[in-house]
């Protein structure tokens, strides 16, 4: 619960909801061509926020200052998974969580290639990480 992805903020590149290829197919088509999309979506953002969650890690010296929080850390996923352009989109008000979450990201980079029934080059998230003592 303290990791889900969802959509950047307005203005970036977010999964389209109808993929190119289903408005020249059949409607029967486009219905399967859309669950497809969607299916390959949730897949992806679950395996992506699994690896977040386990390359998480809690800095020490945060805990002692028992700093807590929650970081809404955005970033691009590249057509091969490379992640760019990673930055604090809202702080917790700790640099040291905000420091943890930033690095967490970066140890995810490279993630798996984004699927081809995604239609997408690249695509933009904003992911919260939070820093609970009681994890």
């Amino acid at each position: 619960e303290s990791l889900k992805a969802s959509p950047a903020p307005p203005g970036t590149d977010a999964v389209a909801a109808r993929p190119q290829a289903a408005a020249a197919a059949p409607q029967g088509e486009q219905e399967a061509v859309i669950e497809a999309a969607e299916d390959a979506r949730q897949r992806y953002l679950g395996a992506l926020v699994s690896a977040i969650h386990r390359k998480k890690h809690y800095p020490r010296a945060a805990r002692a200052r028992r700093d807590e929080g929650k970081v809404v850390v955005s970033f691009i996923i590249r057509k091969t998974g490379r992640l760019e352009a990673i930055r604090i989109a809202r702080s917790s008000g700790s640099d040291l969580l905000d420091g943890a979450a930033r690095k967490t990201i970066r140890r995810v980079d490279p993630f798996r290639p984004l699927p081809d029934e995604l239609g997408k080059e690249s695509w933009a998230l904003a992911v919260p990480i939070a820093f609970s003592l009681k994890d």
